[in-house]
């Protein structure tokens, strides 16, 4: 037991295998049950967020999920671009703003209906989000949102409520945006790379084990707290991390190869990774929440209530 416990979110992105690049549910279908029993072992709640099109094709994987006590929340309608790039898909090309609000209230209609209950916390597909996309989830009922690439805009390092100008920024929207983890204590490889994809979180766990990212979140709790802000780490993964990932995907038209680093440890390595991260948390007697729970507890917290 530490003296001060991070807030900890664990959240699965729910979709195809590959993100934008696969066409299968063998992640969700296979990695899924694998998921729940590390969580199981540990008492961890944890958030998932399907795509529209993954609650649809994949409802027994979603039902497991709530039956196991975990959150539902909504991934858009498919894998696709809500807002600002933050990494370079070539092919692949944002939505039009007016295209939005129709997109995110159908894929909330699905999920809800899916689910049988309505989602209130959502994540844009790689983590591309918008003032257009806020204001729609506003309207819609939620109440938490985890888009903000931290590694990427690198300035919101804690939770925040947005500003209805720059959803980047804080504000007063009642919406609570949980920027996802990212390590700035460590120097990069490359620090002239354009979106240092190499502070991002997500694929840090499989790729280094739980012993080595655990590390990373100890240095990043002394230096959030060097700056006054409180310890808090919002994880996202995939289940497809949680399966064998193929080295190559072939298509009618072409064949494309996997960057080493997507498949790298994926599968067993990758769960015992998970497990061994969670293991050491709780050692350490973190908190651990879903988001829409993170939510009600940070209002208690302003409200002078911070019930634990």
């Amino acid at each position: 037991m530490i003296d001060q416990p991070p807030d900890v979110i664990i959240s699965f992105d729910m979709e195809t295998d590959l993100g934008n690049w696969g066409q299968t549910y063998a992640g969700i279908e296979q990695g899924t049950p694998r998921i729940l029993g590390v969580l199981a072992r540990h008492a961890v709640p944890a958030t998932f967020v399907f795509t529209a099109d993954a609650a649809q094709a994949c409802p027994d994987a979603l039902q497991r999920v709530l039956a196991e006590g975990h959150e539902i929340g909504c991934h858009g309608l498919h894998h696709e671009f809500l807002g600002e790039a933050n990494s370079d898909t070539p092919g692949l090309f944002t939505l039009l703003p007016e295209e939005i609000d129709h997109r995110l209230e159908l894929a909330t209609d699905i999920v809800a209906g899916a689910a049988g209950v309505r989602p209130v916390s959502f994540r844009c597909p790689r983590l591309q989000s918008s003032n257009q996309v806020i204001a729609t989830l506003l309207r819609l009922g939620y109440v938490a949102d985890s888009s903000y690439p931290t590694y990427f805009y690198a300035n919101r390092l804690a939770p925040y409520h947005p500003s209805r100008d720059d959803w980047r920024e804080a504000g007063d929207l009642p919406l609570l945006e949980l920027p996802t983890f990212a390590d700035f204590t460590a120097p990069l490889n490359d620090p002239g790379a354009e979106f240092l994809r190499e502070r991002d979180g997500w694929p840090l766990l499989r790729l280094e084990g739980g012993a080595r990212f655990k590390q990373r979140v100890d240095r990043m709790g002394d230096y959030l707290r060097a700056r006054g802000l409180p310890h808090f780490v919002c994880l996202y993964l995939h289940p497809w991390e949680f399966v064998p990932t193929p080295h190559e995907l072939v298509f009618g038209e072409g064949r494309l190869e996997i960057a080493e680093w997507l498949w790298k440890n994926s599968g067993q390595p990758h769960l015992a990774a998970l497990d061994e991260l969670l293991a050491r948390l709780r050692a350490d007697g973190a908190a651990f929440w879903s988001m829409k729970d993170f939510v009600a507890h940070n209002k208690e917290v302003a409200d002078g209530n911070p019930g634990r």
